[in-house]
């Protein structure tokens, strides 16, 4: 029987398979080079991509999930590799020009948009799939397979995969027209095949394959190996760079701003337990770990947070003076981004009410209403316009499915969450929110490092509380239809809804990832370990356990760096790749930098 990559990637974890890693870079590497080549639009560059993309896939896979197929692991992954190598090429200007102009498309196309229009965003359309449907699309268009092959590769019949891969399009195309490309499933289904894969050179193959497995095998092995001018290649692309490092200013800044995210999440874990813990059983206990974890942070906080960074943040602090927020509202003539910034900047929620009457219709006003709960009364109505504005958005269904389940209309919740379960966006604009508030402190004249980290870090998400709130409520009521069909299928939204925060859209950062893999454990941490899960062939306890991993390299993430040995150039590029690529990128490339 023919081995799917999944065996393969087993195969070579459990015994460093050369034949098993060898069979997989053949696969899978037109998918690769492709990718590389519509985002870099340069051959030479792809080339390179596509050997750190499986160098990354030898290093690093005994941490990849195996709740996650392997192609859409991939598909994340060359993305962001090509991203990278791009904005390496250029100015920093030059960059951020090029990535507008790929995502400023007409929205006045035909249905049949030309290749050159769709090239720039097609994968990162299909990196905003569920990990589900992006295998499916790069299976049948990315490897080119007949629906008979999709199916044994997902062990199901051919007409499931027929059936499957027209949803995962119809999906595509819902993606696309966000971003201003109308079109079919049937136009779609045209132009993948024709201009979707981009051969790579046949001798590429095999000099991936060997310098990718010669380097996870590590330096003694290696070593024996022949070096390939490819491979060389690898090590002439890292340039030592001498700049000068603004330990003074970066160190102090982003030592505070890690140090509140940490007591923030604390308090908000605090708050949920207080709500929880009835008794002086194990909430109970869990309880007094938190509130002693809290105040050991907030007492190193305080420790840390020197009398120079009290002066520093007097001096270049949050707070925007009044008079400079009026000039930027006025300069902007109070557009609804401008209100927001504001809002969000000050802290006054007047601004954020003035946007909210200016401009109802907009879907990031709609969400900024309902997350900061500016008109409580009317809640339930302001989700429902953002639902309309963003109908592929789960988020907004989940925040539904939160206020009908804490009103005790059960039945209508179970409805929302379905619904959110089948939607691939995960919106919750703090990308857009960031960008904006950045905006203002530029015209307030801060200096371009200090507007990057503090509309970054000084972003409050009141939506995070509220998921986690739901997710509660439904492990209750499942606990109290224990047994019955009811529960199996809310275990498994519950899930979902989890891993959209951990691996879906919606974990951009990684407070967002910690937790969404919290709200997944929640859900099968008490289920017996040898039953199925809702995760394919894993079974509760395997699928825990690659939780507790992910949990764990989330956290090491957070501290895995020092930050006050950042240069300038390194903290803005952090933040930028946070942004456009997520924070666990983002905190992997600044990794390599450091390193």
């Amino acid at each position: 029987m023919r081995q799917t990559d999944q065996d393969l990637l087993a195969e070579f974890v459990a015994s460093r398979s050369e034949r098993a890693f060898c069979v997989l870079v053949e696969r899978n590497i037109d998918h690769a080079h492709s990718v590389a080549c519509h985002i870099t639009g340069d051959a030479e560059i792809a080339r390179d991509v596509v050997q750190q993309v499986f160098a990354r896939l030898a290093s690093e896979a005994p941490t990849i999930p195996r709740r996650i197929p392997l192609q859409a692991w991939l598909h994340t992954k060359a993305r962001s590799q090509a991203i990278d190598a791009v904005r390496s090429e250029q100015a920093r200007r030059d960059r951020e020009s090029r990535y507008a102009d790929h995502t400023q498309m007409s929205a006045n196309q035909d249905d049949e948009p030309s290749w050159e229009n769709l090239r720039p965003v097609l994968d990162e359309a299909i990196d905003q799939l569920k990990p589900m449907d992006r295998q499916t699309i790069v299976l049948r268009f990315y490897r080119s397979l007949s629906h008979a092959d999709v199916g044994r590769e997902l062990r199901i019949s051919p007409n499931t995969a027929r059936v499957r891969v027209q949803r995962a399009l119809d999906k595509l195309r819902r993606v696309l027209a966000r971003k201003g490309i109308t079109t079919t499933t049937a136009a779609l289904t045209a132009i993948l095949p024709a201009h979707a894969v981009s051969p790579a050179p046949s001798s590429l193959c095999a000099s991936v394959a060997q310098s990718a497995y010669a380097a996870a095998l590590g330096p003694a092995i290696a070593t024996t190996g022949v070096v390939t001018p490819l491979s060389l290649t690898l090590f002439t692309m890292v340039k030592i760079k001498t700049t000068v490092i603004v330990a003074t200013l970066i160190g102090m800044i982003s030592l505070g701003v890690w140090q509140q995210r940490r007591i923030g999440a604390l308090k908000e874990e605090n708050r949920l337990l207080l709500h929880q813990a009835s008794d002086e059983g194990a909430a109970g206990i869990e309880l007094k770990r938190t509130g002693s974890r809290l105040e050991t942070i907030e007492r190193e906080a305080a420790n840390d947070l020197s009398t120079s960074l009290a002066d520093l943040r007097t001096e270049v602090g949050y707070e925007v003076p009044r008079s400079k927020i009026e000039a930027y509202l006025k300069d902007r003539q109070r557009s609804a981004m401008a209100l927001i910034a504001a809002g969000l900047a000050s802290g006054d929620q007047s601004l954020l009410r003035e946007a909210a009457e200016r401009f109802p219709d907009d879907a990031h006003v709609q969400f900024v209403v309902v997350a900061h709960d500016l008109f409580p009364d009317r809640r339930r109505e302001w989700i429902a316009r953002l639902k309309a504005s963003d109908p592929d958005n789960a988020l907004a269904s989940y925040l539904m499915a939160a206020e009908m389940i804490g009103a005790g209309e059960i039945e209508t919740g179970i409805g929302e969450l379905r619904m959110a379960a089948r939607q691939n966006g995960f919106e919750d604009y703090a990308t857009q929110s960031m960008l904006a508030v950045e905006e203002l402190y530029l015209a307030a004249d801060r200096s371009p490092l200090m507007a990057k980290w503090q509309s970054s870090y000084g972003l409050a998400l009141p939506h995070l509380s509220a998921l986690r709130e739901l997710a509660n409520n439904v492990k209750t009521i499942r606990d109290e239809e224990a047994g019955s069909e009811l529960a199996g299928e809310l275990t498994a939204l519950g899930a979902a809804m989890g891993n959209q925060m951990s691996q879906g859209a919606g974990n951009r950062l990684l407070l967002n990832e910690a937790i969404g893999i919290k709200i997944e454990q929640s859900f099968l941490g008490d289920l017996p370990p040898d039953s199925t899960s809702p995760y394919g062939d894993l079974t509760v306890g395997e699928a825990v356990e690659e939780l507790n991993a992910q949990l764990q390299r989330v956290e090491e993430a957070t501290s895995a760096w020092d930050p006050s040995k950042l240069t300038e150039s390194q903290a803005m590029g952090f933040i930028d790749r946070t942004r456009l690529l997520g924070e666990q990128e983002a905190v992997a490339w600044l990794k390599a930098q450091t390193n």
